[in-house]
């Protein structure tokens, strides 16, 4: 194991250097976009976001999660060409997916826009908007997926350092040319242009590198298990377009139909907010290097008892960080939309903090879900669509009677029922203990709720920038004092932690 816990330190370190660069770009994005664009316009920017999310549902035939799945496993055995073969046809059977799915919906692109109740500028650009979907669903695969799985964390932390600061300069040239929603799109297409050639170089590289290495060609018969890799991609692809409807995606859809695209600006803005705050939690920072070494630590061990001890980990882990942040979220947050953005998306306020308790069950469902997807036990995710037919259902109710709120409330009850569903999965069917930490746990949110406190008693003097990032810092400041006297985390957790970074820094 010590030679995957260089690799993994490694991997996290270059992960934890990229969010450096990246998160504070994606917020400088947000707010400009918000900003500079109507509300119509936003809400067509969001469309077309949501709609690649879609894409990425019909498209999927299992292929990522088969990466994330089997990639690691012929690492573990030392069977690099395996590697090679398997994300080399995976990425041709998605580039021909996401083709034909464009090339369809440019034929009844006039249907799709009068159905959802679009404007008109979809008509004039979806043949742009296709050519970014396919640059955008084909790369992913021989990028992010195969890149993570062999822990080539660096090239991704490159990738993902460039992209978001070229996007910002873009879109500050765009908006100085007052370009509008068409120059979005184009500066759309020059970033998913860069991905697509950045990482097919690197792919390239790292083949010739293992033919090198290994003294194999890529002409060779593969011994891949292509029957064993095809029922895993088609149940991983029926529960991945299970989440069609449950995703957040598809709401952007509902509420378009049903209210304009201006109520689409409001509810995926909040959304786009609180998914920023997410970002700073560790469990969804660092969530495919875990899975990465979860599953070769089974595969090198066979010893289900990891599954138990990397659930509570992993659920602490994110609470820790990402129940104070929604809470003082949630309590400043009528003072940093206006102060940040703009007053009109207040309107948001309310789905923004349904929206928070959705994304806190979902420090439970990571854990849960990495369980299910190491022990190949995939069928069971095909229950998502029970699910997903509540939440569509829910959403079309509830969108006409009380709005945005209506499909945010649907969207995050999902969301909570699914991880319900995820843990009886678990325990019944896989058969691995749960023990949830309620005394710890305890202890997490009793910190949070005394910060959140104190951060509601000077609510009333944030008024500007410096002020919000002042009562930010304090507050963090003051719950890592309290987690330090009140610890949440075990001895054995701590140094679990402190092995991962390379440094003895957690003290909490």
């Amino acid at each position: 194991m010590k030679d995957l816990r260089s690799e993994f330190k490694q991997a996290t370190k270059w992960r934890f250097i990229s969010q450096l660069i990246y998160l504070p770009a994606s917020f400088f994005t947000s707010v400009i976009l918000v900003r500079y664009l109507s509300p119509v316009d936003y809400g067509n920017y969001r469309i077309v976001l949501s709609l690649s999310g879609i894409m990425i549902y019909i498209v999927s035939l299992g292929v990522q999660h088969s990466i994330s799945r089997f990639a690691p496993e012929f690492i573990e055995l030392k069977n690099h060409i395996l590697v090679n073969r398997l994300v080399g046809r995976l990425s041709i059977i998605r580039f021909i997916a996401v083709t034909a799915v464009v090339i369809f919906l440019n034929v009844f692109k006039s249907q799709f826009v009068e159905f959802f109740n679009l404007p008109d500028v979809f008509l004039d650009w979806l043949w742009l908007i296709s050519i970014i979907y396919v640059l955008t669903h084909t790369a992913i695969v021989f990028g992010q997926y195969f890149h993570t799985a062999i822990l080539d964390m660096k090239t991704i932390i490159i990738h993902d350092s460039i992209k978001p600061v070229l996007f910002v300069l873009l879109l500050v040239l765009v908006a100085t040319l007052n370009m509008g929603f068409s120059g979005v799109l184009i500066l759309l297409l020059l970033c998913e242009l860069f991905s697509f050639v950045f990482y097919f170089a690197s792919y390239r590289i790292h083949i010739k590198r293992y033919m090198v290495a290994y003294g194999v060609s890529f002409s060779q018969e593969s011994k891949v298990d292509w029957q064993r890799v095809v029922k895993y991609s088609i149940h991983s692809a029926l529960y991945t377009f299970g989440g069609l409807a449950v995703g957040t995606y598809v709401d952007s859809f509902v509420i378009a139909k049903f209210l304009d695209v201006s109520r689409v600006a409001f509810y995926t803005f909040g959304l786009m907010l609180v998914m920023i705050v997410h970002s700073f939690n560790p469990v969804t920072l660092f969530k495919n290097i875990m899975t990465n070494v979860l599953v070769r630590r089974y595969v090198s061990s066979a010893d289900r008892g990891i599954f138990q001890s990397f659930f509570v980990l992993t659920s602490k882990l994110g609470l820790f960080i990402s129940l104070p942040l929604f809470l003082v979220l949630c309590i400043l947050l009528e003072k940093i939309i206006p102060i940040v953005y703009r007053q009109d998306y207040l309107y948001a306020v309310p789905a923004i903090y349904v929206f928070s308790i959705m994304l806190l069950s979902r420090n439970f469902s990571y854990g849960l879900s990495a369980v299910i997807t190491t022990l190949e036990l995939v069928r069971y995710f095909n229950f998502y669509y029970v699910i997903a037919l509540y939440n569509l259902v829910a959403s079309i109710i509830l969108v006409q009677l009380w709005g945005i709120l209506g499909v945010a409330i649907a969207t995050s009850s999902a969301e909570v029922i699914w991880c319900f569903c995820l843990t009886y999965f678990v325990v019944k069917k896989a058969g691995i203990k749960i023990r949830i930490p309620g005394r710890q746990l305890l202890v997490i949110v009793g910190n949070a709720m005394i910060v959140s406190f104190l951060v509601l008693q000077v609510r009333h003097l944030v008024n500007s920038v410096l002020a919000l990032l002042i009562a930010i810092v304090i507050a963090g400041f003051l719950y890592l004092v309290l987690s330090t006297v009140t610890k949440p985390f075990t001895n054995e957790e701590r140094s679990k932690i402190n092995a991962m970074i390379g440094r003895q820094l957690w003290q909490f």
